[in-house]
């Protein structure tokens, strides 16, 4: 059976308007979705600006980050509160800055299979249990590489998360385990 030419136009307008709708948009590229405050310029602040390149790269300029330098949106040891109260949408702090009352991880540098294991195993469920009374959701986001190489955390806003599209968290979390991956395998080649 062969489309009449009124169901050829309508198929041809149809996906006309889904390339229309699948096109990147200058306009909407350039819109900044969230903010991310490092917490120190070498250290977290160089998972954030990796954090904001990466996010920007594997979406095509669609979903947004703009890392700010410590102290431009909050002060630094103002800045888990900060992220809780939702003044800043997302911030990346190193662990020990978090509130782990309680809860004692395995030491990174001595056992870093069994601190990422612990992670995997229930301590990111207990660290985020923590945290969520606060209204701060947290995910493994990198190293700290400086004096001593400890983890950092992608700390958000968790009314701001929920908001989130699954896709949008999803990144976010790629992103961050491939920030991790970079930073391991960097704090490797340093040992070397």
């Amino acid at each position: 059976m062969r489309p009449t030419l009124h169901q050829t136009a309508l198929l041809g307008g149809l996906f006309t308007a889904a390339a229309l709708l699948l096109m990147p948009d200058p306009a909407r590229a350039d819109r900044v979705r969230w903010t991310v405050q490092a917490f120190s310029s070498q250290a977290s602040g160089a998972v954030a600006w990796d954090l904001e390149a990466r996010v920007a790269g594997m979406t095509y300029g669609e979903m947004r980050l703009k890392a700010f330098a410590p102290g431009e949106l909050a002060k630094p040891g103002e800045t888990f509160r900060a992220v809780s109260i939702g003044a800043v949408g997302a911030a990346v702090l190193p662990q020990d800055l978090l509130p782990l009352e309680g809860v004692s991880p395995p030491d990174l540098h001595r056992d870093p299979i069994g601190y990422f294991g612990w992670l995997d195993g229930g301590g990111l469920d207990r660290l985020r249990n923590l945290t969520a009374p606060r209204d701060v959701h947290l995910m493994p986001c990198g190293l700290t590489v400086g004096a001593d190489v400890e983890p950092a955390f992608l700390l958000v806003n968790l009314p701001k998360f929920r908001l989130l599209e699954r896709a949008q968290v999803a990144i976010l979390e790629a992103a961050c385990d491939g920030v991790t991956l970079d930073r391991m395998v960097g704090a490797g080649r340093a040992a070397d």
